[in-house]
This record gives C-alpha cells, sequence and structure tokens, in this order.
C-alpha cells in the first residue's frame, strides 16, 4: 500500500549479449479497498462555531497499516472556484500532519473563521511517512449569527484527561463539554470529593460528537474543596475533571 514508480527496461537478446532497446517508468498507487470517509461537519453544511471539530473514519481494512496517521487540510474556497482547486492550489488556513486519532479540532489560538466565507477541508491517511489514501474534499459555512456569539467552548470545561489543573468554578453551575466518538449510550456522571465519597450522580444521554451539560451546584458543595467530575464511556474508560467552589 502506498505510492511506488515501477520501472521496466527492454533488451534484445543477441549472440554478443543484451541489447538495451529502450525503459520507461509508470507511476502506481495501491490504494486500501476504501478510504477514510468525512463524517463531521457534514458536506456543504452550516456549523456554529467558529473553532468547529472535525471527524473522519478510519480507511479499511485498517490492519493494512503498520503506523497509520492523518494530516488534514482546511483552506478558503473562492468565488468560482472548486473545493478540489481549494485543496490542491490555495494556502491552508489550517493544517496539521501526524495525527494519530479520527479527530481534529481547529484550535482557539488561531483566528475564527468567517461567516462570509466557504472552507473545504480533505484528510490524508498515510501508513508512516508514506502516502495511503486520501478523502473526497467537503465543504461547510458558519452560520451568521455565529460571529455574534462567544464560542460555546469558551464557556464550558473541557472534560479531557490530557488538561491538567484545577477549574474554578465562580457560579451556581458547572458548565462541562465532553466530545464523544461513539453511538448513542447513557453513562453515569459522578461528582465526588477528595476523598473519593460521592457527593452527587446521574445518568445521562451521550449522543456522537459534541455534548454539553450544565450542572446544578447545590449547597452539598463547599467552598474552597476540591471535587472531581467523571464520566465513563462505552469501553469503561473514564474521563475526569477536577474542580473548586468559589461562589463571589
Amino acid at each position: 500500500m502506498g505510492a511506488y514508480i515501477a520501472c521496466y527496461q527492454v533488451y534484445h537478446a543477441g549472440d554478443k549479449g543484451d541489447e538495451p532497446l529502450g525503459d520507461e517508468c509508470v507511476r502506481i498507487n495501491i490504494d486500501p479497498l476504501s478510504p477514510p470517509l468525512l463524517n463531521s461537519p457534514a458536506d456543504q453544511s452550516e456549523v456554529q462555531s467558529p473553532y468547529p471539530q472535525f471527524t473522519w473514519m478510519p480507511p479499511t481494512p485498517f490492519d493494512m497499516f503498520t503506523d497509520a496517521n492523518y494530516e488534514i487540510l482546511v483552506t478558503e474556497v473562492v468565488p468560482g472556484q472548486s473545493s478540489t482547486e481549494a485543496i490542491q492550489y490555495n494556502t491552508p488556513v489550517y493544517t496539521k500532519s501526524n495525527i494519530l486519532q479520527t479527530y481534529e479540532s481547529y484550535p482557539s489560538s488561531f483566528s475564527a473563521l468567517d461567516t462570509g466565507k466557504i472552507y473545504a477541508w480533505q484528510v490524508i491517511a498515510r501508513n508512516g511517512l508514506n502516502y495511503a489514501v486520501k478523502t473526497e474534499v467537503w465543504t461547510f459555512k458558519l452560520r451568521k449569527d455565529s460571529v455574534n456569539k462567544k464560542p460555546v467552548y469558551g464557556n464550558y470545561f473541557l472534560l479531557d484527561n490530557r488538561v491538567e489543573g484545577i477549574y474554578n468554578v465562580k457560579k451556581d453551575s458547572l458548565h462541562v463539554k465532553f466530545i464523544s466518538f461513539s453511538l448513542s449510550y447513557e453513562s453515569g456522571i459522578i461528582i465526588s470529593d477528595e476523598n473519593g465519597r460521592v457527593i452527587k450522580q446521574f445518568t445521562q444521554k451521550i449522543k456522537p460528537g459534541d455534548n454539553y451539560f450544565n450542572l446544578g451546584i447545590g449547597n452539598e458543595f463547599r467552598t474552597g474543596r476540591v471535587y472531581k467530575l467523571t464520566i465513563t464511556d462505552v469501553a469503561k474508560k473514564q474521563h475526569s475533571l477536577r474542580f473548586t467552589i468559589n461562589k463571589n
């Protein structure tokens, strides 16, 4: 699997030895049976956040890969240009390589995307450093009212084990964002104190993609103490964050 150049030579087998008659090289792409499939944002859709998240499905059969990784390209489509031309010729507004998972978020450290523009995106699958196969090109744009709203991500604490530290909750509600890459399922959400004692628990339906929870902080929580919120996914993996209460 990959991109190759195959060369061949033709000889005349004469009495005095082989006499070269010519040679030629051709390019050959050996592709998986199925390339990666883009998932979200959907083709020609409108997104609400100027910092969208991109998701896709891996190529199949996946066991053909020994070192699967991905590269994503996001670029603006100018008027009169096709999405494929935009990917090929325009400077990307965002690109990242060596992605090991099948999702990537547009970083909040970058300039927010513009509601007046159409964007194209594509994912390239590689096996190690070698090109394997690429997806088709999809387009999306921002809703017109999204630029007037503060990105919802900025109001919610991201539930991600890679995020370290303790969140400071200043109001009577804990706003949590959890990203799921599984089909819909129900999970128990548990809030416990520093000693592991369960303070509050309830069941919540988790849908694919972004999930936003507004959790009330009642009198059972004390100012200045550290608490932990935990969600268990379908693979029984726990995702948690720590927070402290400041009601001033």
